[in-house]
């Protein structure tokens, strides 16, 4: 799929750093999936580098693995900028759209001083970027299961028992699909 195409050549060629890191987003109720929550000594190393390089091209990578690296430690704000910064750069980047749906969807619940009204155009902008996501790749379970969760989250509880099961008829083997699905009934 084009989702995992794109996540398998920034994990690989452009920055094997971000291997460490996860690129999606938690189950329900679980703080997260990686193998490791990057440091702020990790973070300030990218920062180094990135102001170190000459390179346009190696600039926008190490922009784009700072992204994955305060997102791995739960600093959605942070990487939300680095994200909106790099899509300024590449706009069709389906991976930084990936990365920033999962920061958004991540803090969506959890923005203090929104109004409902605030709160209504917040779902709505995550809503839009897995829409965009779905029809960039049709049929992804990961990104279904993303979806699913996102609406359990937010207690859509009908559409996210679509969505997770959906995750499930494509591919088997999603276990935390199959967890999520548990807890939306």
């Amino acid at each position: 799929s084009l989702f995992d195409a794109e996540v398998e050549k920034f994990r690989v060629k452009v920055s094997p750093l971000a291997k460490r890191y996860s690129l999606s987003l938690p189950v329900l109720g679980v703080v997260g999936e990686g193998t490791g929550i990057p440091t702020n000594d990790v973070v300030d190393a990218i920062t180094e580098a990135m102001h170190k390089t000459k390179d346009a091209t190696e600039a926008a990578n190490l922009l784009m693995t700072r992204a994955v690296a305060y997102s791995s430690s739960q600093n959605y704000q942070e990487a939300r900028k680095d994200i909106d910064d790099y899509l300024q750069m590449d706009s069709t980047s389906y991976i930084a759209l990936w990365q920033r749906t999962v920061c958004a969807a991540m803090t969506a619940e959890y923005e203090k001083g929104l109004t409902p009204q605030e709160m209504e155009l917040r779902k709505a902008g995550v809503a839009s970027d897995f829409a965009e996501l779905h029809r960039r790749d049709a049929g992804n379970a990961y990104v279904l299961y993303c979806h699913g969760t996102f609406c359990a989250r937010m207690k859509d509880y009908d559409k996210a028992l679509v969505l997770l099961t959906q995750a499930i008829d494509i591919d088997t083997r999603l276990s935390y699909a199959y967890y999520n699905r548990g807890l939306a009934y």
